[in-house]
């Protein structure tokens, strides 16, 4: 599920009152559970061949029976009335017993995809009655009870059994199967576990009225029983005595630069050791789970699992190879009060942990609460060749970002000697782990074991217990016995340490370690594999640095540990970006600027004193920047010494990073004002948006008054710095720049759900436009297709928005111009996936086209935009199916843009130019200048419409080969054919002649991109699609087109261009090129 700017539920939270959070959950659960068009698929698909290749994926196998029956159900559910809540519930529950019962004819992994989704479908069925079951008509025919909140407004009570229901259904279905693999349904999901969320946190934490209690939300507060999350101390038990005594110390390094770590794990003092294991302080200051979201308070994390309702899988035993192990699945309140809350020295008490288990995938809202070191996507080396699992190693598969899985644990639970195939770093958010680690090349000593029963590989784990061989486990006679049998042990070097709160330690690959609670803990493991060498920067999208985003994507008692291994690919730096606050994690930029200000000041002195011309140390660039620490590369950017010392650097460098003098980190100087004290990255990177905002929105001179001093939203703000920062990272040849924009990215989007919860917040025109600059964040910085799914997020939520702040947002011109962004932006999604316009949306436009003044032929060329619109999507959906009807609209509408076309205005007016030079980046020789890049735009749009109005006419009067009777007389499929191809090369030829001034080419001559055209290359993507994808482009027009997205991804920054290009050349060589599929699919 990627970012938007609106949460789940977002319109639901701009009304008060938990029943109608409840009422729009269960409208959304009933919606994306019982879709009868779903399950009819299933029951046809179930006729179809069983030999054919969408069998595995479907549920088919399962059976004609089982599929007629999920029908029935569903038909049930929706109309409430021929059985009752109970029947449905026991056929549904009798699906997941059979399911069931084949999860365990399988290993784990071998379960067939149908028995999984079957489980899935019936358990989201299940939950759809559990939530409506109220509503249901009674047996004498009436409703049954319901809330009336409003005139018209009524909701079923919805009590506390039913939420337990409701959360033990979702989470077994997601533990036993897995996530559903349609991101809607997990949406859904997503969208009724945070409203159970919210009105669990409303309960305990508003007035006595709220609280939720064993009856209904409807009770009176004096019928109602009060609990509370709290215990009684809420804090987890003191840690345990043993306190043991570190003869072997792992050493310490303070917070190093990114490029010492990683000259750490490039160049080992020890090439017969490698990497070796580092402890890292001070690492973890600025993390939400060791501040204001306290995960050493029981309480809080009993708030963030619905008050402890969230199912958890539980192993039981000290570790995963005693003899006694075994698992269970427990609400997450019974397995704090159990296992976490329990007195560590008692020792009569169970133990059970929660391990190895994507918590943070099942619980998306504690991944907020942790953060990625920037450690983790630094260069390192391979698996090292003393190791005996070197081949294995080496062989395992690249991920695209780490994998997150939650370990919690009381004091004493073990985690014995292992080894895994990932550098790992381990975060000790809260309590003490000790650790001690084996290089791999004492691993003959270690007593690895093997393939054991069942043919389950364990040569990871080593068949010894060294809390026994080191004297604290066991009995006399028991240690006594191990020392026999293991006799090399005590031959084995190894370092050790204690894992203090708010410590990281460096785990390299392939080291053996050991790890023992010795307090209530949880772990992390972030793992992730890499291809060529081991960790590595970039960005997705996350979080998403998202890290993801993503991977984008750990408090005082609990412990957490990211085992984070980079591969060479591109994770998002996960650094604060999910963290709902704005600190940075950095030291003060000013420190470092003072002090770099200083060393200026002295070598400008030494310049004026000497007679001949300073020499400059001949230092590589990339070595330059290694040795500085992230903030210095920060400050570096800005600071005049370094840039004359980058600039006669670039100068020395191979060609292939020579650019033009002119353009080489002279962003700053150029669109900052000079000043003693360099400003703030993140002032520069507004200054930088705000300067060139006419090149990402339109006619918005606008922004200065919404970014006075007095009222800048913190929203506003950190959304610019975003995208300002993202654009920098590749004008300045930055990469740390987009480390930084992610981070800022996921702080506006969380400011901004802040903001959206407020009525009068929402209605602000800075925060619609917060909104819209986000989608321009997700346009430059999108890496995969799920960016454009984002994008289209961000999109729909500015139009809801627009209907929130009604017709008095047209009062301002302001208003008005910041609805045609939206409209625009709306009108490309709906062009892009042939969906029909919002009606709100058009009857808004209709309100303000009356004062708009000077935009009129804007808003004349919108009116055939959404004709065209309106048609396509008829046509998709199958309500126009007569071809000469089809035909006619068509004529209609393209005859709009023809008069449009004829009286142009004087802003539209373009030279031609011609140059033979370059012809990769001239189409045919000739180019349009435009006095004005938006008119440029706005022609574009204009010939893209034209084209897609005259394919659709093509497409109609085309022949099937099967038509008995034709639609149309082979004189008007000539003709027709003839006049609708010729147009459509027309528009071909201008569109690909009117894109060129966007790549910044004069002269006959490629110039490097200037920061202030370039930005606004983004808008010319789906243009450039639509050329590539139609019938009549060939396959130089392809070859061309696919070139220029290229240049937007390369040279501008623009990296879903780059996604488009990966597209284009999957289906090159591909028949089927008259499908055009949307950039939004």
């Amino acid at each position: 599920m990627g970012f938007s700017a609106f949460p789940a539920g977002f319109e639901t939270l701009q009304i008060t009152g938990l029943q109608i959070l409840c009422k729009e959950f269960i409208t959304k659960s009933l919606n994306a559970f019982c879709n009868p068009a779903t399950f009819s698929s299933y029951v046809v698909r179930s006729n179809a061949d069983p030999s054919s290749d969408g069998n595995e994926l479907s549920l088919q196998p399962c059976g004609a029976a089982i599929l007629q029956l999920l029908q029935y159900l569903c038909l049930r559910t929706r109309d409430r009335k021929t059985h009752p809540p109970s029947f449905i519930i026991g056929r549904l529950d009798d699906l997941l017993a059979l399911a069931k019962e084949n999860f365990y004819a399988f290993p784990y992994n071998s379960v067939p995809f149908c028995w999984r989704e079957l489980f899935r479908v019936a358990s989201f069925m299940k939950i759809c009655v559990l939530a409506t079951q109220r509503n249901w008509v009674s047996e004498s025919g009436e409703p049954n009870e319901t809330i009336e909140l409003s005139d018209h407004i009524s909701t079923p009570p919805l009590t506390a059994d039913i939420i337990n229901g409701i959360v033990e259904t979702i989470d077994t279905a997601i533990i036993m199967a897995g996530s559903p693999p349609s991101n809607t349904t997990q949406d859904a999901i997503d969208c009724l576990l945070e409203l159970l969320e919210k009105i669990d946190a409303q309960s305990f934490h508003s007035e006595p009225h709220d609280i939720l209690g064993d009856d209904t939300l409807t009770q009176p507060s004096s019928k109602r029983q009060k609990t509370n999350h709290s215990y009684t101390t809420d804090q987890f038990p003191e840690p345990s005595i043993l306190i043991p005594t570190i003869s072997k110390a792992v050493p310490e390094l303070v917070n190093p630069s990114f490029g010492k770590f990683e000259r750490h794990m490039l160049y080992p003092y020890n090439n017969n050791l490698g990497p070796e294991p580092l402890i890292i302080p001070g690492v973890m200051e600025h993390w939400p789970a060791r501040a204001e979201r306290p995960w050493n308070k029981p309480s809080y994390l009993m708030s963030r699992t619905i008050g402890g309702r969230r199912l958890v899988p539980i192993e039981l035993g000290r570790s995963y190879v005693d003899s006694g192990w075994g698992q269970k699945i427990i609400p997450f309140r019974e397995f704090l009060e159990q296992y976490m809350m329990q007195d560590p020295t008692v020792e009569s008490r169970g133990v059970g942990y929660l391990a190895q288990h994507n918590l943070f995938s099942q619980i998306p809202t504690l991944r907020n609460d942790i953060c990625v070191p920037d450690y983790c996507f630094a260069t390192c080396s391979p698996p090292h060749h003393s190791s005996p699992l070197f081949s294995k190693h080496t062989k395992m598969a690249q991920l695209e970002e780490p994998l997150l899985n939650a370990w919690f644990g009381p004091a004493g639970t073990i985690s014995p000697l292992h080894t895994d195939p990932y550098h790992n770093i381990l975060a000790q958010v809260v309590g003490k782990k000790y650790v001690r680690l084996y290089a791999p090349r004492e691993s003959e000593k270690l007593y690895p074991r093997g393939i054991e029963r069942g043919g389950v590989d364990m040569s990871n784990t080593s068949e010894l217990d060294v809390g026994t061989l080191i004297g604290w486990d066991g009995t006399e006679e028991e240690r006594a016995l191990a020392h026999r049998k293991f006799t090399l042990f005590a031959l084995a070097d190894y370092v050790e340490c204690v894992l203090e709160e708010g410590q990281c330690l460096y785990i390299p690959l392939g080291w053996w370690h050991y790890v023992r609670s010795l307090s209530p803990s949880c772990s992390q493991p972030m793992l992730a594999i890499v291809g060529e060498g081991l960790l590595r920067p970039e960005c997705t999208d996350g979080l998403n640095p998202v890290v993801a985003p993503s991977l984008r994507p750990i408090h005082n008692i609990i412990e957490a540990i990211i085992a984070a291994s980079c591969d060479r690919g591109t994770p998002s730096c996960s650094q604060c970006l999910r963290a709902d606050r704005k600190c940075p994690g950095y030291r003060n930029q000013l420190d470092l600027m003072f002090r770099n200000e200083s060393q200026a000041v002295i070598v400008k002195s030494k310049q004026q004193n000497s007679t001949s011309k300073p020499k400059l140390k001949k230092v590589p660039i990339a070595r330059y920047f290694s040795e500085l620490t992230p903030d210095e590369q920060l400050s570096s950017i800005i600071q005049p010494s370094t840039h004359g010392r980058i600039m006669q650097e670039l100068q020395k460098t191979p060609k292939r990073f020579a650019l033009d003098p002119a353009h080489v980190g002279v962003l700053f100087p150029r669109l900052v004002p000079g000043c003693d004290l360099p400003p703030s990255i993140e002032e520069c990177a507004r200054s930088y948006f705000h300067a060139n905002s006419s090149n990402w929105l339109r006619n918005f001179d606008l922004l200065a008054p919404l970014c006075t001093q007095t009222k800048t939203d913190n929203y506003l703000l950190t959304s610019m710095s975003a995208v300002g920062l993202a654009i920098l990272s590749h004008s300045a040849h930055a990469p740390e720049l987009l480390f930084q924009a992610r981070k800022h990215y996921g702080i506006a989007i969380h400011l901004t759900n802040e903001a959206l919860r407020s009525p009068t917040e929402a209605k602000k025109d800075s925060t619609l436009f917060a909104v819209l600059i986000l989608s321009i964040f997700e346009s430059i910085t999108g890496t995969t297709p799920k960016s454009f799914a984002d994008w289209e997020k961000h999109i729909n939520g500015a139009a809801a928005l627009i209907l929130i702040r009604g017709d008095k947002q047209f009062d301002t011109i302001s208003g008005r111009r910041i609805f045609f962004q939206v409209l625009s932006r709306m009108l490309l999604n709906c062009l892009q996936r042939a969906i029909p316009m919002p009606k709100a949306m058009t009857d808004s436009r209709l309100k303000a086209a009356l004062l708009m003044g000077r935009e009129q032929y804007a808003w004349e060329v919108s009116a055939s935009m959404i004709d065209l619109v309106n048609l396509r999507s008829e046509v998709r959906a199958g309500l126009l199916k007569d071809p000469r009807v089809i035909v006619e609209k068509a004529l209609e509408v393209d005859r709009g843009f023809v008069e449009m076309d004829a009286g142009l205005a004087e802003e539209f007016k373009y030279q031609i130019l011609y140059s033979n030079e370059n012809p990769e980046e001239v189409w045919n020789g000739y180019y349009y200048e435009y006095e004005n890049p938006w008119g440029a735009l706005d022609l574009i749009r204009l010939r893209c419409c034209r084209i897609l109005v005259n394919e659709l006419i093509m497409d109609q009067v085309s022949v099937p080969p099967t038509a008995k009777t034709p639609n149309f007389t082979d004189v008007e499929v000539k003709t027709y054919t003839c006049s609708t191809k010729q147009v459509m090369l027309l528009c071909q030829d201008e569109i690909l002649a009117s894109v060129t001034q966007h790549f910044a080419f004069s002269g006959g001559r490629q110039t490097f991109p200037s920061l202030e055209s370039g930005s606004r290359g983004y808008f010319i993507l789906w243009a450039l699609n639509l050329i590539a994808v139609t019938k009549i482009a060939t396959g130089p027009v392809r070859e061309w087109v696919t070139g220029r997205l290229r240049s937007l991804a390369d040279d501008f920054g623009v990296s879903q261009a780059m996604v488009l290009v990966e597209h284009l050349e999957l289906r090159k060589g591909n028949r089927e090129w008259d499908e055009k599929p949307s950039i939004l699919e």
